[in-house]
């Protein structure tokens, strides 16, 4: 009998160590910038950002899994990335030097690349510039006097560096120098009817409307010849636990990145016409 209960508590002992080892090898440290809307830490919609939301995603879906979030700079999160094995972020795209050390999941969602952020009561103004797509000639806007504002430290790639670093001199290109508040004191000239559009991402153009208290409707113009969006996905750190959390979070974002669940944590801080593209680009994105 003795041994019976021997044989017994050491069968217990097995399963509670490795009930307890299996939540440690769980745990998931989730490393985002603190940038709204990505990732909103205070204020108006805190935790609502569009990386916050995604998290809880994943975290309803890891449920097993102790989720750990951290806010950080992008320097800190490829460190950690290189150095740990359980780091993660939501807060990511794929490129060349990143696969070196990261494992990405598919995408799960698609993210709107900078457009033209202007006044909806000036829409009117910029219908001549567009093009059959829909989209405008930034270019043809500079040539036509139109006051462009745009953060100078930003890097925009593609078409629109090319246009600004031609058009560098020109008094229609209005540069903001502070990196901190840029967007938002932009819009602050535009409204004051001081430059007629900026360049930047319809869903931080949103969040600042909804932070500084005035009634501002805004809407979002492609540009001709930029890209239309971006694909963010998970990263990982590449070892076998980074990989074993990608695997589980793959087959659960190709059955739910179309669904409202995934898209409401973008869509609420979309402009209406940006908000018309963003599920247009779903649709014909992810096909499957």
């Amino acid at each position: 009998m003795k041994s019976y209960f021997y044989f017994i508590g050491c069968v217990l002992f097995f399963i509670f160590t490795s009930h307890i080892s299996g939540n440690e090898d769980c745990t998931i440290y989730w490393l985002h910038p603190d940038q709204p809307p990505l990732s909103i830490s205070k204020g108006v919609g805190a935790g609502m950002g569009i990386v916050d939301c995604m998290e809880k995603n994943f975290e309803k879906h890891l449920k097993e899994c102790k989720h750990i979030y951290i806010n950080t700079n992008y320097e800190k999160i490829m460190t950690m990335l290189k150095n740990r094995d359980n780091i993660c972020s939501a807060a990511l795209y794929r490129s060349p030097e990143r696969e070196k050390f990261t494992e990405f999941s598919v995408p799960f969602t698609i993210a709107i690349a900078n457009e033209l952020i202007i006044l909806e009561s000036n829409i009117n103004k910029f219908k001549p510039f567009k093009n059959t797509k829909g989209a405008v000639s930034l270019e043809n806007l500079i040539k036509s006097g139109f006051r462009i504002g745009v953060v100078k430290s930003r890097v925009y790639q593609s078409i629109i560096d090319e246009m600004l670093k031609k058009y560098k001199n020109s008094q229609n290109i209005i540069e903001h120098t502070g990196s901190q508040n840029a967007i938002d004191s932009l819009i602050n000239m535009m409204e004051a009817g001081r430059i007629d559009a900026v360049i930047g991402y319809s869903f931080e153009a949103q969040y600042v409307v909804k932070t500084i208290g005035k009634k501002i409707n805004i809407v979002t113009i492609p540009i001709a010849g930029h890209e239309l969006y971006g694909l963010p996905a998970v990263g990982c750190s590449k070892t076998k636990k980074g990989k074993e959390i990608i695997n589980r979070l793959n087959a659960f974002i190709l059955k739910n990145r179309k669904s409202p669940v995934f898209m409401e944590c973008t869509e609420r801080w979309l402009d209406p016409l940006a908000l018309q593209r963003f599920r247009e680009y779903i649709k014909n994105e992810f096909k499957e």
